[in-house]
């Protein structure tokens, strides 16, 4: 389950574009003007932030800024980071409790930071679209976690995120073996054969899970993977209201995204937001290369993976440039395509 600036003008970053099994050294330049304007990203003790699947408060232990808190169900997430200047930072354990007494042992227990050596870890504080994020990179493995900075408390925004980043992973116009049309919209609107409204997730634990209320009062475990869908009938658990399992003699619906959705970028989000390892763990590692490739596709870059080349042509977006050399990514896109590779590379502590 389960959005910088620094004082130039141009940069010139060395990327690798990945396509399967073959990869092209290129450069980067920024070209957006608003971002070179931006103000200086900052940290401030007391302020909010998640990473798609935990949230966080600020507060300084002495040199450290400590970013403690949880998952929506319940807490002990906590990390340290000390300032190095110039924005960058050393990760370092730290206490979840400020008491000494009541926690006798600094950790690291975040997303992404579970059983890595602090020495390998550090943070950068940076601006996109005018919101301070922070990248958490390991020396050898690169990006580990991405936080967003969140004006208001960060578990009910990360409630909100975690909402839509799940009706992102649904989102499409889909139909079934006989024709039938059903789609689901980002927004969490839905249009069914059986009718069309807002469709609302239910929770397990404190989490929102992927299974969704229609107006009808009806709920359906929804799972979407290599532009496939399965809508599973179900009901509240006769031992655990928790829980959910599938309704005795209720319906199974397999379906595949329509031609004409295929033929439109899947995964726009990618070139626009900053993702979080989070945010798109919830899709499956092929999705993940899709989405990943597809950053590279939107700018026009040819693949020499085949089946990568015969999915985008079918898009009517795609313009594949002659030389894979012009091709050039912003910070923001860059940023996501390592985040992405980094979650089609998690482990089970992910």
């Amino acid at each position: 389950m389960f959005k910088k600036s620094l004082f130039f003008a141009l940069v010139l970053i060395p990327m690798v574009a990945c396509n399967g099994n073959t990869k092209k050294t290129v450069e980067t330049e920024e070209t957006n003007e608003e971002q070179t304007a931006q103000a200086t990203p900052t940290i401030n003790v007391g302020s909010y932030w998640h990473n798609g699947t935990e949230h966080f408060q600020v507060r300084k232990d002495g040199d450290v800024l400590v970013f403690f808190g949880g998952s929506l169900h319940e807490g002990g997430s906590v990390f340290g980071l000390k300032e190095q200047g110039n924005n960058h930072y050393k990760v370092v354990p730290a206490l979840w409790e400020n008491d000494p007494e009541m926690e006798a042992e600094a950790s690291l227990s975040a997303r992404g930071l579970l059983g890595l050596e602090p020495a390998d870890l550090t943070a950068e504080a940076k601006v996109f679209n005018g919101k301070t994020v922070i990248v958490i990179k390991h020396k050898k493995l690169g990006v580990r976690s991405v936080l967003l900075n969140v004006a208001h408390d960060g578990m009910q925004e990360l409630d909100v995120a975690t909402k839509a980043s799940m009706a992102q992973w649904i989102a499409g116009d889909w139909q079934s073996a006989d024709g039938q049309r059903y789609s689901l919209k980002a927004d969490q609107s839905y249009t069914f054969p059986s009718g069309s409204g807002k469709y609302k997730f239910e929770y397990v634990y404190d989490m929102p899970d992927n299974v969704i209320m229609l107006n009808d009062g009806s709920h359906w475990r929804v799972e979407s993977a290599k532009g496939k869908m399965t809508l599973t009938q179900m009901r509240q658990d006769s031992q655990d209201e928790e829980l959910w399992e599938p309704l005795e003699g209720g319906k199974t619906i397999s379906l595949s995204l329509t031609a004409e959705e295929q033929q439109k970028w899947r995964y726009e989000f990618a070139s626009t937001e900053v993702l979080t390892v989070g945010m798109i763990d919830i899709y499956d590692k092929e999705d993940l290369r899709v989405m990943r490739n597809e950053i590279w596709a939107r700018h026009g870059y040819r693949f020499n993976s085949p089946d990568l080349q015969r999915r985008f042509e079918k898009v009517k977006g795609y313009k594949p440039v002659a030389d894979n050399s012009q091709v050039r990514l912003t910070p923001l896109e860059q940023l996501n395509v390592e985040t992405i590779k980094a979650v089609e590379e998690r482990t089970e502590e992910w």
